[in-house]
């Protein structure tokens, strides 16, 4: 208990010396390591385009397959995982 009653006091005087601190790392916006859209990595706008210009379902983001669900009135879209949207996508194109 005495260990515990430490830590708990230890951590209040951290706040209060760290408390400017912390102000700068709010605004970062996300974790350490994270990527965010638009920055060439991963999902970014390079990987979007690349998608876009490839058109194959798998390739596509849920995101995107759910907008072109949409444009080809998919019932039940909203509900489907992103494996039944490129089915039922793979469908709607066979019937078209």
């Amino acid at each position: 208990m005495e260990a515990l009653s430490r830590s708990v006091e230890q951590s209040r005087s951290r706040g209060k010396q760290g408390a400017g601190s912390k102000a700068g790392k709010a605004g970062r916006g996300g974790k350490a390591g994270e990527r965010r859209e638009g920055d060439g990595g991963p999902g970014g706008r390079r990987s979007a385009a690349r998608r876009e210009r490839s058109g194959e379902p798998a390739s596509l983001s849920k995101a995107e397959l759910y907008e072109r669900a949409s444009a080809a009135d998919v019932p039940g879209r909203s509900r489907m995982a992103r494996e039944q949207l490129i089915e039922a996508l793979t469908r709607a194109g066979a019937a078209a």
